[in-house]
This record gives C-alpha cells, sequence and structure tokens, in this order.
C-alpha cells in the first residue's frame, strides 16, 4: 500500500478512529526522544514560559487563529 492510498484509507476512517491513529503515530515520532513522560511535560512547561517571557518583553508576535487555519487550509490543498 503506498502513502497515498494509506492517507485515503485512514481519512475514512471514522473522527475517533483518525484521533486515535494520529495520535499513535505521533507517539512514534516522539519515542526516539529518549524522554520519559515526565520530562517531556517538563521541557514542555520551560517552552510555554519561555514563550510567554517572549511575549511579555515583545519578542513574540501573533497572527489570529483565523489566518492559521486558513494558511494551514492552503498548504493542505498544496499536498494533495
Amino acid at each position: 500500500m503506498t502513502t497515498t492510498e494509506l492517507t485515503a484509507a485512514a481519512l475514512d476512517l471514522p473522527k475517533e478512529e483518525r484521533a486515535r491513529l494520529a495520535q499513535a503515530l505521533i507517539r512514534s515520532l516522539d519515542d526516539g526522544d529518549g524522554l520519559s513522560d515526565e520530562e517531556r511535560h517538563d521541557a514542555w512547561d520551560r517552552e510555554v514560559a519561555s514563550r510567554i517571557g517572549a511575549w511579555e518583553r515583545g519578542e513574540a508576535t501573533s497572527r489570529s487563529a483565523e489566518q492559521s487555519f486558513s494558511d494551514l487550509r492552503t498548504r493542505l490543498t498544496l499536498l494533495k
């Protein structure tokens, strides 16, 4: 089965099954970092604190969710 065929089959799954599949695929990518769940959560906590700090110092920019989703839809359309 090709990646295109697999993607088409996955997209035909019910929403809940697609969500479980997405989680499993993401976990398979994360397993190679050698971090425990606690270490991973701690790393994300530090990242969030860093991003909040950058925002508060005026070092970060933002954009609306509407613009972000529009850009994502455009990118996904280009993948087809």
